[in-house]
């Protein structure tokens, strides 16, 4: 809008923003169309984000339904959460096409959320993937957790021990990058890979990271109960006789005494100690044949 000044004369002006911005829409009528289209596209994406967290939540709730269930009801639970995991994908993979070309942050978050649905969904290559795009936007202790986690997994169902040992060895440089930016997250990062080691039955896989984990956080009962348990799994045992000794490895004594240090009480100390007793029980010597009868005086 031009304004002439006179000289001669008061100069009396009024602006109307409102007027105004309708004669730069009415000047540029492409740039308006295009912010329309932008903000509908943002709004959009907003609402498959926020769809896609609605399903994890759900998933992650019933997933703690399925641990306690009994039984005969786990399979329509697992059912439900299969559907959840499903639609959280789909609902994050287009909120990804939505987020703009500028939108770092936002992207690097939906990639996040889409690694953990594509985790949900028990497709770790991919969800690795997506973790490692959102680290590529936007390094974050956190994404490079949900990394190693998932390249753990995905080492696990290999079947060539040279690509089973190259992911765990990604997964452990992960947890390494994860504790040099919050040692916090680089702990759990540790104890998550031991964790899913440990559960897939690779217990001599998991000792090394759940030995970073409580070196990363010495109070974490859990990391040490597991460690203990990994160890134990490790156990040389022979039969001598009548009865099986068992070499314990080094370290399993102290796991368990140390989660019992930190919370004698509680259910995984009370937990702690009795695998402590049973373990060394082992490592003195059990009878494996039937004890003969005493006979009648």
């Amino acid at each position: 809008m031009k304004f002439q000044v006179d000289s001669s004369k008061d100069n009396n002006f009024k602006l109307s923003f409102k007027e105004l911005v309708a004669e730069t829409a009415a000047a540029h009528p492409e740039d308006a169309k295009k912010k329309e289209e932008e903000e509908d596209k943002f709004k959009t994406m907003k609402l498959h984000f926020q769809n896609g967290l609605t399903a994890m939540t759900e998933a992650t709730d019933l997933q703690k339904q399925i641990r306690t269930a009994p039984a005969d009801q786990r399979a329509p639970l697992q059912q439900k959460r299969t559907a959840d995991c499903q639609t959280a994908l789909t609902e994050f993979q287009q909120a990804e096409q939505g987020v703009g070309a500028k939108e770092v942050a936002n992207h690097a978050t939906v990639l996040q959320d889409l690694g953990a649905a594509y985790e949900c969904a028990g497709r770790y290559d991919d969800a690795a993937a997506a973790f490692q795009k959102a680290i590529d936007l936007k390094p974050q202790a956190a994404y490079y957790s949900g990394l190693s986690t998932n390249l753990a997994n995905s080492a696990a169902a290999q079947t060539d021990p040279k690509v089973t040992e190259s992911k765990l060895a990604d997964a452990h440089a992960g947890c390494d990058k994860a504790a040099a930016l919050d040692p916090a997250v680089g702990g759990t990062c540790y104890r998550n890979v031991g964790i899913v080691l440990n559960n897939k039955g690779r217990q001599k896989d998991a000792v090394a990271p759940l030995q970073k984990a409580t070196q990363a956080n010495p109070k974490d009962a859990q990391a040490w109960y597991l460690l203990g348990s990994a160890l134990t799994a490790m156990m040389d045992c022979k039969q001598e006789g009548e009865k099986m000794t068992c070499t314990l490895a080094p370290g399993t004594e102290d796991a368990y005494q140390k989660c019992i240090d930190i919370d004698p009480s509680s259910a995984l100390g009370k937990e702690c100690k009795d695998n402590l007793d049973g373990a060394r029980v082992a490592a003195g010597g059990t009878e494996t044949t039937v004890s003969k009868k005493k006979k009648k005086s």
